[in-house]
């Protein structure tokens, strides 16, 4: 089942029916949206409640692609109706949610995957193949940057209204870089650091600075390591012909 009928929840849909799976079913709470999309799929129902997908003992997993502020409710509330879930990212609007969401998927042993495609890329595998090679040696430093130019999605809507999105570019894009990077790295145990970890450079841009006195509070990040900094754009200047670096 896909609970949201949005560009996501259309990217999903499309994924499942390549893969061999059955899309069952479509909910959003924009009926029409659902109507439009279901119709793609043979034998879709479409409901403006995603209760009734809850509820069709016949459906085995669903994806929830909706705004951020609803991610772990309609997590939460899946699993708890026996379905394996695959949560667009991020997983929560913050790390009390995320827990919450964690205590779930024990409680009841169902399946919890994110939305981290990164690792599934092309370049994220060949180079997790060259690592686990050894051919690298010991990662003990990473540096990630990602610049999103295709301008700002959704500007003025809920993407840009922080109680319902949790966040900027961090939360954005920002997590997939995060993600790629600790996977590649094999998922360090966090160490402290004396510094934080984001400074804002623009509305719309955020970089760890580097360690200094007059930067305190701690962070957590792998031990025996520099920090790694991450920066972020959602709305880089360069043109979309200009190479990356």
């Amino acid at each position: 089942g896909i609970i949201g009928a949005g560009t996501i929840g259309e990217v999903h849909a499309k994924a499942a029916e390549a893969a061999g799976q059955t899309v069952a079913a479509i909910a959003d709470v924009d009926k029409r949206a659902a109507d439009k999309l279901a119709a793609n799929f043979d034998g879709a129902k479409s409901y403006d409640d995603a209760k009734k997908i809850f509820a069709d003992d016949s459906i085995d997993a669903v994806v929830v692609g909706v705004p951020n502020r609803w991610h772990k409710e309609l997590a939460i509330a899946a699993m708890k109706a026996g379905k394996d879930v695959l949560l667009e990212k991020p997983m929560g609007l913050n790390a009390d949610e995320c827990a919450e969401i964690n205590k779930i998927v024990a409680s009841t042993g169902r399946r919890l995957q994110l939305g981290m495609t990164h690792r599934f890329s092309a370049v994220g595998q060949a180079a997790k193949d060259v690592i686990d090679a050894g051919d690298l040696g010991e990662i003990y430093h990473a540096k990630a940057h990602l610049y999103r130019r295709r301008g700002v999605p959704g500007l003025g809507g809920w993407f840009t209204t922080k109680k319902l999105s949790g966040g900027g570019p961090l939360v954005d894009i920002g997590v997939h870089v995060i993600d790629l990077t600790f996977w590649l790295m094999n998922f360090p145990p966090p160490s402290l650091f004396p510094f934080p970890l984001l400074s804002l450079l623009s509305p719309l841009s955020i970089s760890l600075p580097s360690p200094s006195s007059s930067h305190p509070p701690p962070l957590l990040l792998p031990p025996a390591s520099p920090p790694p900094p991450y920066l972020l754009s959602l709305c880089s200047p360069a043109p979309l012909s200009a190479p990356f670096s």
